[in-house]
């Protein structure tokens, strides 16, 4: 009669044991519970050992995992780890509006680009603006982006227009000059997301850049302008 009594209690403690749910918290604490209810958010349980007692409250950024009663699992991931794995710049295809200074720009100007998806990293663009003694001037380029937003900036020229008319003996005729030819520049879009389809920032250059026309000789070359970057 003892051993059968021993048996039947040794049954019902490991149907007991079997029974609770069981919540891991990331600090590696155990909690035998009886889960009620899973929000977004949180977790509603009652200890298992105290079933009648008040239901309790657990964030779920605090829980790693809970195993069930009937074996399953489930497992959470902090909003940390989420904040993680998000890349830290958008890397979606963006197009660019700028207005400022410099080769890419004129004295002032206003340049366009289009960048592909951060994983092809280019960028291409094209501007037209204002120069000194110069009608105005257009510029072309494609943007190479070695890291995040830093670039090297390759201008297959920047043209200037002057009409100068010349009188000849039988007629009168327009000439166009050259300003400035091909360029290299290494610099940086920076700009921050002000919502998920805009952001605001800076956008800065400097680089030689090869003069055809009178000097025919390397000079420096800059850009500096206020960039708006639409997604």
């Amino acid at each position: 009669m003892y051993r059968l009594l021993v048996i039947l209690a040794l049954i019902v403690s490991y149907n007991e044991l079997h029974a609770q749910d069981i919540i891991i918290k990331r600090d590696g604490k155990e909690i035998p519970s009886k889960v009620l209810e899973i929000s977004s958010t949180e977790i509603r349980y009652k200890d298992f050992d105290f079933m009648s007692g008040p239901t309790r409250v657990l964030p779920i950024s605090q829980v790693v995992v809970i195993l069930y009663e009937n074996g399953k699992r489930e497992v959470f991931s902090s909003k940390d780890e989420a904040v993680k794995e998000q890349p830290e710049y958008n890397d979606k295809a963006s197009f660019l509006v700028g207005a400022g200074v410099g080769n890419s720009y004129g004295l002032p100007g206003i340049r366009f680009q289009f960048n592909t998806a951060k994983e092809d990293r280019f960028g291409f663009h094209a501007g037209i603006g204002l120069f000194p003694k110069i009608d105005f001037i257009v510029a072309a380029g494609v943007k190479y982006y070695v890291f995040k937003d830093v670039y090297l900036n390759a201008q297959f020229g920047t043209l200037g227009y002057n009409q100068r008319s010349i009188i000849g003996i039988s007629s009168m005729y327009s000439t166009i000059e050259t300003l400035f030819g091909p360029s290299l520049l290494i610099g940086g879009d920076w700009a921050w997301d002000i919502s998920q389809s805009f952001g605001l920032g800076i956008n800065a250059g400097l680089g030689m850049s090869y003069e055809v026309g009178t000097r025919q000789e390397f000079v420096p070359a800059i850009d500096l302008g206020v960039i708006f970057k639409f997604y």
